[in-house]
């Protein structure tokens, strides 16, 4: 069984018994899915972005989630401010070793761009209002 299959069946397998998995942006089944070009179900598998490893927020619905290689956008529900669901994301890059370089934060959206390794990550971050948030996440 080649690479690709045996990491297919093995995240399928997690995906449809209802697991919640967490994964990192270095861990190697991520690493080793992304190489043989195999796609997370970022809902199913409790993340919102495969390359960066972001979670969801804690009690979010996930209405949609688009992934383009590290680039992702989602949309959520879930009962809470917009700072303390941008503190949530932010602690995770942070603890990746992203540092933050740019803050903008406005009544109903927070933008901030992060660095790494000479790699930017801009996010965004929209309250819009009932609970629904959209989460934009470019990697350059």
């Amino acid at each position: 069984m080649n690479v690709s299959r045996s990491i297919m069946i093995v995240v399928c397998g997690l995906l449809t018994t209802g697991c919640a998995v967490t994964f990192t942006p270095d861990a190697p089944v991520v690493r080793e899915a992304r190489e043989a070009g195999v796609r997370i179900d970022p809902v199913r598998g409790e993340v919102v972005n495969p390359y960066l490893g972001l979670r969801v927020y804690p009690g979010s619905r996930i209405i949609s989630n688009e992934v383009d290689g590290r680039e992702s956008e989602t949309e959520f529900e879930v009962a809470a401010s917009l700072r303390a669901v941008y503190d949530f994301f932010h602690e995770q890059l942070v603890a990746s070793g992203w540092r933050r370089v740019d803050l903008d934060v406005e009544s109903n959206e927070i933008e901030a761009v992060y660095v790494r390794h000479g790699v930017e990550l801009e996010l965004e971050l929209e309250h819009g209002g009932r609970g629904r948030f959209e989460l934009e996440i470019d990697v350059d």
